[in-house]
């Protein structure tokens, strides 16, 4: 049974060379077996019509020109990346931003109309209203200052602290009463 390892060093010796050190290993598998023999008759006789047959000039200068030229294109086929390394993608990338524009356009040149006739409110803003006569009755936020000599009030007085219970000039969100940010 001949194996490739025998094989190749059969196509050393024929193209000379195969090392000096395996020599006799090689001669001594071609002397014990003749289906190496054969195989080297066949491997002789297909190296003589190879050699028969004309050969075309080739022309190097012109091969190596285009090897450089195709390992030029593939390194610059790498260095595009991206999405944009289409030009598919490119032309999908521009038409979307295209119908983009088109929409916004759109959208500031035609102003928005209403549905239906629109009533129109005329309001007119707080006016400060003046009093005709002097006060009637004096409104006080806290403890009342004749409170203050109430024997059952006097031990508690210095305790209670003048604030309004809640006063809302502006506001958005309603915020949640008693809680650690609005306590009162």
């Amino acid at each position: 049974m001949i194996d490739e390892q025998f094989e190749f060093r059969l196509t050393q010796y024929l193209d000379g060379t195969l090392p000096v050190d395996e020599a006799a290993a090689f001669f001594e598998e071609l002397a014990k077996s003749p289906e190496a023999l054969a195989l080297l008759d066949e491997y002789r006789r297909l190296d003589l019509v190879l050699k028969a047959q004309p050969t075309d000039e080739i022309n190097w200068a012109g091969l190596a020109e285009d090897i450089s030229a195709q390992i030029d294109e593939e390194q610059r086929s790498k260095l595009r990346i991206g999405f944009f390394a289409s030009p598919l993608r490119v032309a999908m990338a521009a038409s979307v931003l295209l119908a983009i524009g088109v929409a916004g356009w759109l959208s500031l040149r035609s102003p928005v109309m209403p549905a239906g006739p629109v009533a129109v409110a005329k309001i007119t803003g707080p006016v400060a209203e003046v009093a005709d006569a002097p006060a009637v009755v004096q409104i006080e936020i806290g403890p009342a200052s004749s409170l203050a000599e109430t024997p059952a009030v006097t031990y508690h007085y210095a305790d209670l602290t003048p604030r309004p219970a809640r006063v809302v000039i502006a506001s958005g969100e309603q915020a949640r009463q008693d809680d650690r940010w609005s306590p009162f």
